[in-house]
């Protein structure tokens, strides 16, 4: 297989020849194109990705963190990590797994990247004025007491304060990240602080001062 590619830095293009005839593994172009070169993910959590890719079978593989980091030429604690964030950017999926034993290595299926995802087509309308809802004919002293008894209603209700909560970032790579470092004792002070902006982050930190 021959496939030209356009190199953007001198403008002139180079042919690449595929000669390995087999006894291969693949991965969607979308994770270097889109995930790593937007530094979504780091080039080491790539090789993660590609290492999960290379030991999977139809998609799903069952493999101890070792195997893993070994294949990926990482060490365990990053291995670790990086599943979580692959996990957490839906590029995986991990299952945990026991028998009457005890626990076994946790399970991983390989997932279409969501960025090629593509949303289910809306539905048709025959008609689209159909759907256009028709008011109803009401007199001009039943339409002022409509509109006084719903602004009444409205008023009445109270208004709920946001919390704090509220305001607390959404759980996202980077709060595993920060409790990874957390969990080592690897947290600056700044980091700290952002740790504890989340709400997990926040009881996880409470817990230990408690202890």
């Amino acid at each position: 297989m021959t496939q030209s590619i356009n190199v953007s830095a001198n403008t002139r293009t180079i042919e690449v020849r595929d000669n390995r005839g087999g006894n291969w593994w693949w991965a969607h172009n979308a994770i270097l194109d889109h995930y790593v070169a937007n530094t979504l993910i780091t080039p080491g959590e790539a090789m993660v990705y590609f290492a999960l890719c290379r030991i999977s079978a139809n998609g799903h593989c069952a493999k101890s963190i070792a195997d893993i980091a070994r294949l990926a030429g990482a060490k365990d604690r990053f291995t670790r990590s990086a599943i979580q964030k692959l996990a957490a950017l839906e590029l995986i999926q991990v299952e945990a797994r026991k028998d009457e034993r005890g626990s076994l290595p946790n399970a991983y299926a390989v997932l279409p990247p969501p960025v090629l995802r593509t949303p289910p087509p809306a539905p048709e309308e025959s008609n689209p004025l159909s759907s256009v809802p028709v008011p109803p004919v009401v007199s001009a002293d039943l339409n002022k007491k409509n509109v006084k008894d719903v602004t009444q209603e409205e008023t009445a209700k109270p208004k709920r304060r946001r919390t704090s909560d509220d305001r607390a970032p959404k759980l996202s790579p980077r709060f595993f990240e920060l409790q990874d470092k957390f969990r080592h004792n690897e947290l600056t002070e700044d980091e700290r602080k952002e740790f504890g902006r989340f709400p997990m982050g926040r009881a996880e930190m409470q817990l230990r001062t408690r202890r």
